[in-house]
């Protein structure tokens, strides 16, 4: 059956990636439909990566109410079928109400349930993820659930010859990316410096540093590590760093569109929490991923780790070591090799 289909997800990274399993539903249910994305413009390159859009609409930062509520009138004249609205904000809220359509649907987006986890730290023993909170609108569309996980193409990007050298010369290599986007959501750098500097030197694995423009002068195992074992890569783009990320054996992160960008390639990821919570429904969810973490009183302290820790110390952080970072890499290391991405 042919449809128009608009699929809202202005951000972040992780909740774009996130989405390509909703994509890959309504495609399989209507393969002859169209779909329009709408996000925000710096993650359209994240969103050409999702098999099944046919339409990008991106949206700048800083786009005043005006220009923004011409861009909802251009799209209320594409004669949608399916508005679906994966964010749930007032921004998604005024597209709804201005874009016409036959039917239009709202993820649930369980507020009262992540109130109580972050005010009262209740914790349910079993939890939804967020893609199946997407698919609950993809089957409210007539879709079944048939994809659960994050899935993405590999862009087919030429790496620079730096990239091309150090992929050339390590048959196995493990991606460290230490960012996030709030600082408290960071394991502290210096971990993930040991930690590196542990796996290249035990697995004799090549590593790659991955950082933004603010983390690029902070510590990093460069001494530690042989140089033709080591390639920092900094603000790599989107296509670049999937591609290569969908080389690696495992790649070590926080809780951040970074990970979520690996299991959607196929690659394992470790994936640190701290003031967030699984529970929360943003825990990576590859085939082989892993999340480590530790019981602390006050976690989640915040839905998404803005909130400044009021501690002496970010426990929560502060009691996992770098050792037991490196055991989880070393047992995905051992267990993985030769065997194809997931």
């Amino acid at each position: 059956m042919d449809k128009k289909i608009l699929i809202i997800r202005l951000g972040s990274l992780g909740d774009v990636i996130l989405s390509s399993a909703a994509v890959t539903n309504l495609k399989i249910r209507y393969p002859d439909s169209r779909i329009t994305f709408l996000c925000k413009d710096k993650f359209r390159d994240a969103v050409e990566l999702i098999d099944g859009v046919d339409d990008i609409v991106g949206i700048a930062d800083g786009l005043s109410a005006i220009a923004y509520y011409k861009i909802l009138l251009d799209l209320d004249s594409k004669n949608f079928n399916v508005v679906l609205d994966l964010q749930g904000n007032l921004r998604s809220w005024l597209a709804r109400k201005t874009i016409t359509a036959d039917e239009t649907i709202v993820y649930p987006k369980r507020r009262f349930d992540r109130l109580l986890a972050v005010k009262r730290k209740v914790i349910p023993k079993v939890w939804p993820h967020t893609i199946d909170l997407y698919n609950d609108a993809v089957e409210q569309a007539g879709a079944k659930a048939h994809c659960v996980r994050p899935v993405m193409s590999v862009p087919k990007v030429e790496f620079s010859e730096d990239v091309q050298r150090f992929v050339s010369g390590n048959e196995r290599f493990v991606i460290v990316a230490p960012g996030a986007a709030h600082p408290n959501k960071q394991w502290p750098i210096e971990r993930f410096v040991e930690t590196a500097a542990m796996i290249h030197r035990e697995e004799k694995v090549g590593i790659v540093w991955a950082v933004t423009s603010e983390d690029a002068d902070k510590p990093s195992p460069k001494e530690d590590i042989a140089p033709e074992s080591f390639l920092q890569l900094t603000d790599c783009p989107i296509p670049s760093l999937a591609r290569l990320i969908s080389l690696a054996s495992v790649l070590i992160a926080n809780d951040s569109g970074i990970a979520h960008l690996s299991s959607a390639v196929g690659t394992p990821v470790i994936a640190l929490f701290g003031p967030t919570h699984p529970a929360l429904g943003f825990a990576p969810k590859g085939l082989y991923d892993r999340v480590i973490e530790v019981d602390e009183p006050c976690r989640p302290c915040s839905l998404h780790g803005k909130k400044k820790c009021y501690r002496d110390e970010r426990y929560c952080f502060e009691r996992i070591s770098s050792r037991s970072v490196f055991e989880g890499a070393q047992e995905i290391l051992r267990v993985r090799y030769g065997q194809t991405p997931a």
